[in-house]
């Protein structure tokens, strides 16, 4: 799953209009792939758990009830009542672990959970019998190994449910996120036509172009031009005078009018300001890049 999702997040971010790219910069794409797809993944991998912990709390205090009587209640609200607190002291200790910093931050983290995870048991299990046996029970060692034992069943999905409450609402934030760039605006890309002969590689007719659509005034107007099949063509101007935005439109990145006609034929290379190179010899990105264009 993990890996659909970021090849759904990496396709959709390549169609992106040039409006909705504002909104979803490449910083906020990677921590989609990085944050965003794994908290739905471990959700997914987590999600019985969100029925079977209720299930597995009922009939480990049912059997509780069997065996203790009313001291099985006593013990099991406080277990559940652990839970709150547990959360909240969790919360405390990870404001004072931010405080802190280093390594120091995280034994202490550390030391503390283990000492609540070792003594929650312990109170719940002296409490549990110490009632049992104010209330006139028979605390036989059968009665006391199997209440044991329930305990251990009742005391593991507790201590997981804040955890899986905490991943499904990670997970709901993550899905909206998600949700968000899926339903984006797309641009609407067709395939090129084939090279034909007579007729120019590039060519944009009456073009007028924008970055923002609701600008009165164009970033390109009144572009008329043909490039021929095999020839070469230097476009030269000043910083800012639009040469990049040429490129973009003849590419189909920057937005054209609804009277705008551009075609270009044939397979296309480019090779921005900023390119992209994978690690490896001049000879091997070449041998790469003439497999993937096969």
């Amino acid at each position: 799953m993990f890996g659909e999702l970021v090849a759904a997040i990496f396709h959709k971010s390549l169609r992106l209009t040039h409006e909705n790219r504002k909104n979803f910069p490449s910083g906020k794409i990677t921590n989609m792939i990085t944050t965003d797809a794994t908290a739905l993944q471990q959700m997914c991998q987590q999600l019985h758990g969100l029925w079977s912990a209720p299930f597995r709390i009922t009939m480990a205090m049912v059997l509780l009830y069997q065996q203790l009587g009313a001291a099985s209640l006593l013990g099991s609200l406080m277990l559940v009542l652990m839970v709150p607190v547990q959360c909240l002291f969790q919360h405390y200790v990870g404001n004072v672990s931010d405080a802190m910093h280093g390594r120091r931050a995280s034994n202490l983290e550390f030391k503390f959970n283990s000492f609540i995870l070792s003594s929650i048991p312990v109170v719940v299990v002296v409490v549990s019998f110490g009632t049992f046996t104010l209330l006139g029970g028979d605390l036989t060692p059968a009665r006391a190994f199997t209440s044991l034992s329930m305990f251990a069943v009742l005391r593991y999905p507790l201590n997981m449910l804040p955890n899986l409450l905490s991943q499904v609402a990670n997970a709901n934030v993550s899905l909206q996120h998600l949700e968000e760039l899926l339903l984006a605006e797309e641009r609407i890309l067709v395939p090129n036509p084939p090279l034909e002969p007579g007729l120019p590689a590039v060519s944009i007719k009456n073009g007028f172009f924008s970055w923002d659509s609701k600008s009165q005034k164009p970033t390109l107007s009144d572009i008329n031009l043909d490039i021929p099949v095999g020839s070469l063509v230097a476009i030269v101007g000043g910083t800012g005078e639009g040469k990049t935005s040429l490129i973009s439109a003849m590419l189909g990145e920057l937005p054209p009018s609804a009277y705008a006609n551009v075609v270009m034929r044939g397979t296309v290379a480019y090779v921005p300001q900023v390119s992209w190179t994978c690690n490896g010899t001049v000879s091997y990105r070449f041998h790469i890049y003439s497999i993937d264009t096969r």
